[in-house]
């Protein structure tokens, strides 16, 4: 089974998804050269307000190191006191102790590259830039002032011996897309900057809760994900700003195959609103 918004990993990342049968309205040149205009911007404010991507690494071996340190020592705690630890391994106590300093000051030189950022007004600049976008790309692309944001989740993937890897990132392997739902006549529609995605609800076959959480880039909602209607799918982040929250497969199949499309638990009702087929658990 495809995924509708799964891309075959390449290196130079114009890997149309699996599921680009099902647009049916894109971006004009100019649009698309005002959307690259615009994230060509974010991607420099990004930059300017985060470390470097060899820092971040090392941020996150460094967290990796201390977090195995410290889940040993507490495995131990219970057979060995830490002065007794201490004399058989100093150098796991040093390492440990090495790699928490190091993750604490990259995470406040990051948080002071941001806030320095921030202070200039260009962060504020470049969200009004993306506001205006979305709504000019909502109007070229004939989108209904009634629909509905939803978050759906999108992976790179390499294909080896006929099985499906998907690629992990630095910190994830899924991608948290806030897109646009709404019907057109007999269709589910899925909409972002640049495409209008058209699937016949007809074809769609039921809901899918899978059993393990997706690790997922980012958060897209105004309420936190421990706040409010999120608390209760008990949804949890790491320091690294990872969320790992549960989710659908909703299964389609037509006459060319058979597609699925993931998206966040919460986001069920939403769905359910245009697609009621059944729902069951992996």
């Amino acid at each position: 089974m495809k995924n509708v918004f799964g891309y075959p990993y390449s290196k130079d990342g114009d890997t149309p998804c699996d599921g680009a049968r099902f647009i049916t309205n894109r971006a004009d040149a100019a649009l698309k050269k005002e959307i690259d205009d615009v994230f060509g911007k974010v991607l420099e404010t990004g930059s300017k307000a985060s470390l470097p991507g060899w820092l971040q690494t090392l941020q996150l071996i460094c967290y990796v190191g201390a977090a195995i340190v410290v889940i040993s020592l507490l495995r131990n705690l219970g057979d060995l006191t830490l002065a007794e630890m201490y004399g058989n391994a100093p150098a796991i106590f040093y390492g440990g102790g090495v790699c928490i300093v190091l993750w604490a000051a990259l995470h406040i030189a990051e948080k002071a590259r941001y806030k320095k950022v921030e202070s200039t007004g260009e962060i504020d600049k470049t969200t009004e830039k993306m506001e205006q976008l979305d709504r000019r790309s909502e109007e070229l692309l004939g989108i209904p002032h009634d629909r509905k944001a939803v978050d759906v989740l999108s992976f790179r993937y390499i294909e080896k011996n006929g099985k499906i890897k998907i690629k992990e990132e630095l910190f994830s392997k899924y991608s948290n897309n806030e897109m646009k739902l709404f019907r057109d006549n007999d269709d589910l529609c899925l909409a972002d900057l640049e495409y209008v995605y058209s699937f016949p609800i007809s074809g769609f076959k039921k809901y899918v809760l899978k059993k393990k959480k997706a690790d997922m880039d980012e958060w897209n909602k105004d309420v936190p994900f421990n706040k409010g209607q999120y608390k209760q799918y008990k949804i949890t982040a790491n320091d690294y700003d990872t969320i790992f929250c549960k989710y659908y497969a909703l299964q389609f199949a037509d006459v060319f195959g058979e597609y699925e499309i993931f998206f966040p638990e919460y986001e069920l009702e939403a769905f359910k609103s245009i697609v009621d087929v059944p729902v069951e658990k992996e």
